[in-house]
């Protein structure tokens, strides 16, 4: 689907549409079930949240192996940290001393 002003007949495009039409209502990936893609029988259930004005990612032991936003003991503005692999970003970088959000 194309999200261009497709109105060539007004100046003003006060009627906007898609310039092309897609039927397609839902879109699975890679013929499964769901909108995202997991090998079929993985255990690894990677996931990212939305919590307290940041964004974690968690790996499959339930480590949060990214955070992108607002931590106000850290700083005023948005912070980025990411762990090494098998290393969780509140425990082992920030040492516990800012509490993980409850996910």
């Amino acid at each position: 689907m194309s999200l261009v002003d497709g109105d060539k007949l007004n100046v003003r495009r006060t009627a906007p549409r898609v310039n092309s039409s897609d039927d397609v209502t839902n879109r699975m990936a890679h013929n499964t079930m769901s909108n995202t893609y997991r090998a079929s029988g993985g255990s690894v259930t990677p996931r990212m949240v939305f919590k307290n004005s940041i964004i974690m990612w968690v790996d499959s032991n339930d480590k949060v192996s990214s955070v992108y936003g607002y931590i106000p003991e850290i700083s005023s503005i948005p912070v980025q940290i990411i762990a090494k692999q098998g290393f969780d970003v509140f425990l082992d970088v920030l040492n516990g001393e800012v509490e993980r959000p409850r996910v």
